[in-house]
């Protein structure tokens, strides 16, 4: 699999909680929200009306960025991120089956 292109930004909402924007192909952020349950999916965000999702409620700055480059680097080198990791295979999985199902509109 060629790399992800997605956007990520660490966001302070206060000063205990820290919150992931997403930003990227519409594949990969419905894909984000299929994975992880407590993800919210904007369908038009502040940011030029694009698509956006955001990772909520991490509790600290640490945290959310660890969760950040987390995926960074998996999106990097899909084809060298964790094979024993569950997440990333299936939010893989997914990406890809959203990317063929938009191709075939």
């Amino acid at each position: 699999m060629k790399p992800i292109n997605v956007g990520f930004e660490v966001i302070k909402v206060d000063d205990n909680t820290w919150d992931v924007l997403i930003m990227g192909e519409d594949a990969v952020l419905k894909s984000f929200v299929q994975v992880y349950d407590r993800l919210f999916y904007i369908e038009e965000s502040v940011f030029d009306r694009k698509p956006a999702v955001i990772a909520p409620d991490f509790p600290n700055h640490l945290h959310a960025s660890a969760w950040k480059e987390y995926w960074v680097t998996a999106f990097a080198d899909p084809d060298n991120a964790c094979q024993d990791c569950p997440t990333v295979k299936q939010l893989f999985g997914f990406i890809e089956r959203a990317r063929k199902n938009a191709h075939n509109e």
